[in-house]
């Protein structure tokens, strides 16, 4: 029997053409799936944490309220032994001599691996050379060799321009903001200030990442925290993302879909060629061929079909993956996503592969084992024509009934609990019951849709709707065909709507401002600025933070009011309903110094009076002290304006939106502008690329269900050869024939499109259900 296989693969190889094509298409889509999927991660990883994952350990603040290090820190980290060399990062913010109108970020040069490069002259060497950026070179009169005074704690210091640096697309210089770069002891002889913000290490040859960020942990204990530069990333990553890969996750989603789909295709295409080959195995039958021995050389051209299918499909998926990318690249259009080039893990590889040929071993083991049920006394048969109708058995109804209702309820509980898995196997072990329904639903549905085409289209329509009816199982298997691919469009459509509805939430929550401008600690808010700021082309609101000094519960700080008629500046609905309902919000770090929990009623004090009011805790203020303007002018008597918060339009160039804002501001002394705009947008840039690709893979899967529809249709035709002949001899045209035909074809088509919307938006709205925002 193995030589027949053999015999069988090698003379009528065309056969297997359809279901090897069926197989391909799916590893291709699940393939290009994982890769872009691991590339996106990784580039939005390098995006957030910059060259800090190239580090074997990267030092940071505790917590995000103590944001800086002790300089002390310094000298315990580089005692520890392991510990080749540390690259210090520190921030200041000053202003340059003579002209307060102006605030610069002053830090450390980027380290080797990030997403800024040097594109002229050179890095500061000494405490006496600064490197601007790209942007400063263009929006000012700065070049190499001039030079810039900065004023400091102990009065102005010269620098000269050695370098320019472009940050354009460092998530970490994203933020708006005015930056120039100098040597670490530079910074804080003009800041005062010797404090650290990051501790790059690298490790001397054959130190362990894990044991050296023990034993930096062990040295540091509590005044700062130490993790591995991949730990780092992944940690940057889940504050921006709320711990959740949305981006692999989608592909992996529609990638398991198509792999279904493809899943029936081979059933179904099987099935046909079990038809096709009735009177072979019948044969074979006769000359003493075993069912057993029939199925183990059957299952070995399903075997070897399967393997050589998605090798093929590995290479193609892996191609589209490379032409996707280079096309990204040559566009430039999310440098986030494209900027660490093409990332494939052997997984992403040899996982299709044997998916791939396990799915189609197991979707064909069904069809090739019916086919094996094939008596000798068939081979001498005139007809091989499947019988006209077939019954749909109990324990099939049983078993479709109950794998509808299990995997709906699965399916549910996936979307409420945000269970990945969960929902995939409910939304799979539901359509499968779908399916062994079908012989039931999809003839009712052609019935009662074509009484009204019967009385259009009279004989014809009549012998097509009774076509349809009685044979259930053609019927069925010719509508599932249909019914894949259309569900396969309403849910990618009604996802792809929702998750982009969804993953707005998310981001609302972890960046609920685009922008605040804001005054330096010694100096005062001007008036103009709010004026200034809702002047500037795509501002949609703002608003001014007035601040005042008051006591939490025992500790005496700084509380922050906003006009309840304006919250919707912060973006974060959570935020603003709890605003205008009275209460106040505090950070986390806040809380914990004044021992306050969520939901408990606070009194805040003042110079004027006091007020009791329900606290929540949020990790996501423009303040550590956030109330109700009408509440702070209650407890404090002349609280004055301490920031601008501007909500920018939707769709607007957030770059050079913070850019005009800068230069809107340029007169206004003492004022800086940050916020998180320009992350927000390349956030939102890599998901809309990646749905992109995902709708382009999309059609990759229709594809699929339309080889399967017309394997289906050809079987049709196959079985019914002598009805069509009976029905020319008593005299039906072949006008009326092909009538009959397309008006069947028709009704299954319409009852394939109601069930597959009908389904494809019921799962595409729980598939696409985000894990709620962490608070």
């Amino acid at each position: 029997m193995l030589d027949v296989a053999l015999a069988s693969l090698r003379t009528q190889a065309r056969r297997f053409i359809a279901p090897g094509l069926a197989i391909l298409l799916g590893v291709a889509f699940l393939t290009t799936s994982l890769v872009l999927g691991t590339t996106a991660v990784k580039g939005l990883s390098d995006s957030i944490a910059g060259a800090g994952a190239g580090f074997s350990a990267v030092i940071s603040p505790p917590s995000r309220e103590v944001g800086i290090m002790p300089a002390s820190t310094l000298a315990k980290v580089e005692a520890v032994p392991g510990v080749q060399d540390v690259h210090e990062v520190r921030f200041a913010a000053v202003r340059p001599s003579g002209d307060s109108s102006r605030v610069v970020f002053l830090t450390t040069p980027p380290a080797a691996g990030s997403r800024s490069h040097l594109v002229a002259g050179r890095l500061p060497a000494s405490d006496s050379e600064v490197a601007i950026t790209s942007t400063t070179r263009d929006s000012t009169n700065l070049r190499i060799g001039d030079h810039v005074d900065y004023a400091g704690a102990d009065g102005p210091h010269r620098f000269t321009v050695v370098g320019v640096i472009d940050t354009a697309g460092d998530f970490v210089f994203s933020g708006g903001g005015t930056y120039a770069f100098t040597t670490s002891a530079a910074v804080a002889a003009v800041s005062g200030e010797d404090d650290f913000a990051e501790l790059d290490v690298t490790a001397t040859a054959g130190t362990d990442p894990k044991t050296l960020v023990a034993a930096l942990n062990t040295a540091l204990g509590d005044t700062a925290t130490a993790r591995t530069g991949a730990d780092h990333a992944a940690y940057l990553r889940a504050q921006v993302t709320g711990g959740t890969d949305v981006l692999r996750l989608l592909l992996l989603g529609f990638a398991g879909i198509a792999l279904f789909v493809s899943a029936l295709v081979i059933a179904n295409t099987f099935a046909i060629l079990a038809a096709r080959r009735t009177r072979e195995t019948a044969v074979l039958r006769c000359v003493g061929a075993t069912r057993r021995q029939l199925l183990r050389a059957m299952s070995l051209e399903a075997l070897v079909v399967g393997f050589a299918a998605s090798l093929a499909g590995v290479a193609t998926g892996a191609a589209l993956a490379w032409a996707g990318m280079r096309t990204l690249a040559a566009f430039d259009s999310t440098e986030a996503l494209a900027g660490s080039g093409l990332v494939v893990r052997p997984l992403d590889l040899l996982g299709p592969l044997l998916v791939g040929t396990g799915v189609t071993v197991l979707a064909s083991l069904a069809p090739l084992r019916r086919a094996t049920q094939v008596t000798p006394l068939a081979a001498l048969r005139p007809d091989l024509g499947a019988p006209a109708r077939a019954r749909t058995s109990g324990s099939r109804l049983g078993i479709g009934v109950t794998a509808t209702l299990a995997g709906a309820g699965l399916l549910a509980f996936g979307g409420a609990r945000h269970q990945l898995l969960a929902g995939l196997i409910g939304g799979a072990v539901s359509f499968v019951g779908v399916v062994l329904l079908a012989r039931v639903f999809v003839p009712a549905l052609i019935r009662g849709l074509g009484s009204p085409v019967q009385r259009l289209t009279g004989v014809p329509g009549e012998l097509a709707v009774d076509n349809a009816v009685r044979n259930r199982s053609r019927t069925a298997n010719t509508a599932t065909a249909l019914l894949v691919g259309v569900t396969l469009i309403s849910t990618m459509t009604v996802g792809a709507a929702t998750l982009l509805r969804s993953v707005d939430t998310l981001l609302d929550h972890k960046m609920a401002v685009d922008v605040v401008a804001s005054a330096l600690p010694d100096a005062a808010l001007p008036a103009r600025v709010e004026p200034l700021i809702a002047a500037v082309s795509g501002v949609a609101e703002t608003t001014t933070l007035l601040g005042a000094q008051a006591t939490v519960g025992s500790r005496e700080m700084d509380v922050r009011g906003i006009d309840v008629a304006e919250v919707d500046v912060i973006h974060d609905d959570a935020i603003t309903s709890a605003l205008r309902s009275g209460r106040a919000f505090v950070s986390p770090g806040v809380a914990k110094d004044a021992g306050v929990k969520a939901g408990e009623r606070v009194r805040f004090s003042g110079d004027k009076g006091s007020a009791d009011l329900i606290v929540e805790i949020a990790d996501n203020l423009p303040a550590a002290v956030l109330m109700p303007l009408s509440e702070l002018r209650s407890i404090a008597s002349a609280p004055g304006p301490i920031a601008v918060l501007a909500r920018l339009d939707t769709g607007a160039d957030s770059g050079a939106l913070m850019a005009d804002l800068e230069s809107a501001l340029a007169t206004t002394p003492g004022v800086t502008v940050s916020g998180t705009a320009q992350q927000r947008q390349e956030f939102v840039d890599i998901l809309d690329t990646v749905l992109a690709v995902a709708a382009a893979l999309l059609a990759v899967a229709i594809v699929i269900a339309v080889v399967g529809v017309a394997n289906t249709l050809s079987l049709s035709v196959l079985e019914r050869g002598q009805e069509h002949a009976l029905l020319r001899a008593l005299g039906l045209t072949r006008r009326q024939l092909r009538r009959a035909v397309a008006v069947e074809a028709g009704l299954i088509a319409l009852v394939g499109a109601l069930v597959g919307v009908a389904l494809g938006i019921g799962y595409g709205w729980a598939g696409a259900t985000p894990s709620p925002a962490k608070r």
